[in-house]
Order: C-alpha cells, then sequence, then structure tokens
C-alpha cells in the first residue's frame, strides 16, 4: 500500500520452528531492539499462563527471577480503567507502579482508590515516591490498631512464659513434652472453665495452627 522498497522484504523462512518457537524468537529480537515495555511483557507473559505455564517455565525462558517475573501477573488483577492507563503510558505505569496500585488494591478491596491514584498520577506526572507515599499513606488506614495493652503481670519458666496485659487478655507459651499432654489440658480445662465459661462442642485434643 505504501510501496515501501519496491513491495520488497527480505525476509528468513524457518521451516524448522514450532510456533512456539517462534514467539519466543520475537519476544528475544524485541528485547534486543527496542526493548519491550512492562505492558507488552505482562500481555506476552499472560498468554503462556493462559496455556498452562508457570512462572518457573516462563523464568527458564527468559532467564528472569521467578519473583521478578510474577509481579506482571499483577496487570491481570487491575480494574480495566487502570489498565488503560498502563496502556497508554507505558513508561510511566510500569509494573513497580502497578504493584503499588494493587497493593492499594488489595487493602481497600475496591478499585475506585487505585483508579483515582493513578489518574492523578498520570495526569500531573507524579514521581513514584510520590505514588508509593500515597499508597503507604492509604493502606495504613486499613491497618487495625494492633498495639497491645501494657503487661500487668506475668511469669516466665524454664520452658515457656505467662502473661496477663491490662486489658485482661492473657497470653500463654511454652513447650509442653508429649507425654504429659493430656495432663496438662485437663488441668487447664479445670483452671480455665470458672473464668471462661463452660466447653463450647469441640475436640480439645486436636491441635489447631495456633496452639503449641
Amino acid at each position: 500500500m505504501r510501496d515501501i522498497l519496491n513491495l520488497q522484504l527480505k525476509a528468513i523462512i524457518h521451516t524448522d520452528k514450532s510456533e512456539e518457537d517462534i514467539a519466543w524468537m520475537g519476544y528475544a529480537q524485541n528485547e534486543e531492539r527496542e526493548a519491550h515495555t512492562d505492558f507488552d511483557r505482562a500481555k506476552f507473559y499472560q498468554k503462556w499462563r493462559d496455556q498452562g505455564w508457570t512462572w518457573e517455565q516462563i523464568s527458564k525462558k527468559t532467564g528472569i527471577p521467578v519473583g521478578s517475573l510474577s509481579q506482571y501477573g499483577n496487570y491481570s488483577k487491575l480494574d480495566v480503567d487502570i489498565l488503560h492507563y498502563a496502556k497508554r503510558h507505558p513508561e510511566k505505569v510500569s509494573v513497580n507502579v502497578v504493584n503499588q496500585l494493587w497493593r492499594l488494591v488489595s487493602a481497600k478491596k475496591s478499585a475506585e482508590a487505585a483508579i483515582s491514584l493513578c489518574k492523578t498520577f498520570v495526569d500531573n506526572d507524579e514521581s513514584f515516591r510520590w505514588l508509593k507515599e500515597r499508597v503507604d499513606s492509604l493502606t495504613m488506614e486499613q491497618r487495625p490498631d494492633r498495639k497491645s495493652s501494657p503487661v500487668k503481670f506475668q511469669r516466665r519458666y524454664e520452658h515457656g512464659h505467662f502473661k496477663q496485659r491490662s486489658d485482661g487478655k492473657i497470653e500463654i507459651v511454652g513447650m509442653i513434652p508429649p507425654d504429659k499432654l493430656e495432663q496438662f489440658n485437663e488441668t487447664m480445662d479445670k483452671l480455665l472453665r470458672p473464668y471462661f465459661g463452660s466447653e463450647e462442642p469441640s475436640n480439645i485434643n486436636t491441635p489447631t495452627d495456633n496452639q503449641q
């Protein structure tokens, strides 16, 4: 249509390559000629992920560590409005920016805050440091206050310790020898009933992830 090079173009035809081989050759040549944007990479990696590839398999093909590669998976988790900015401004909305926005989405459980922040970040050409500080601030607002009340009473033993805080909460951490577990459970049951109330239906001999 443009009559470029008299409609002639040099080409190398590979007859011994699979479609998969050709796809990875194109990827490598684009990286050498003009590096992909992070958005391009994310779309390319996601195609292989959709075909069942693991990040470990993609890592072997690209030579990029799994931890760095898997961050590109956050593109597919974001709202289409954010992806719109990532596509139109790929150098601005890099994979690091996407990871920060995903942090915000995860904390807020809503895409609205991330979309608004992304718009301001792009339109005002803000720095990555500005973005990270805003995300840090917004996610901090979502965190519950985990400060413990002061310890009112405590005892330390050879194999554990007991703490009672001023708000009434108690902590018991220790290691019980296997041959004394049954005796320990019976003793603790008798001790706690007057303070904790009657036992709810459960099997006290079945340990949970929070029991030691």
